[in-house]
């Protein structure tokens, strides 16, 4: 079942990517809201994220950060503008991946971070101006919302 959620809920991240870029600035928007619905499906994922700093930092720390609101946090890079914000399921499959889930970029996977704390993380971090995040996040939202409302059609049958 989580491989064909991946499956449908991936077709849609390629669409808004595609046509609204949500890869260059709306990722972590994107994030957010499938996290969401996974938690109202109550299916366990994790958050995560792309970025060289992930090297060096230390999970447990990013997560309470996250979890605590911490603006200040010394993982700023980390979680207020990391090159890419995606989500895993617990069967290992990942939503949203794009170009970065080829095995050989730096990333970190952070269980436990609510629906709400990646939103809070895209509400004040920093992104690239190609996504048009007031035109475009009722859009993928809609969209986002559909990819599950089809989900669940195809499991009830």
């Amino acid at each position: 079942m989580l491989n064909k959620l991946a499956e449908i809920v991936n077709e849609i991240a390629i669409k808004c990517d595609n046509k609204y870029d949500i890869n260059s600035g709306g990722c972590c928007f994107f994030a957010s809201l499938v996290a969401k619905y996974l938690s109202s499906l109550g299916i366990k994922y994790k958050l995560v994220i792309y970025d060289n700093q992930t090297e060096d930092a230390k999970k447990l720390e990013v997560r309470r950060d996250i979890r605590s609101g911490n603006k200040n946090t010394i993982y700023h890079d980390i979680v207020f503008s990391a090159s890419h914000y995606a989500i895993e399921l617990e069967n290992g499959k990942i939503i949203n991946g794009g170009d970065y889930d080829d095995g050989d970029r730096c990333y970190m996977s952070v269980a436990y971070i609510p629906a709400k704390r990646i939103k809070w993380m895209y509400d004040n971090g920093e992104w690239n101006h190609w996504y048009k995040r007031k035109k475009y996040n009722p859009i993928v939202g809609k969209l986002v919302k559909q990819a599950f409302n089809r989900y669940e059609q195809e499991v009830a049958i």
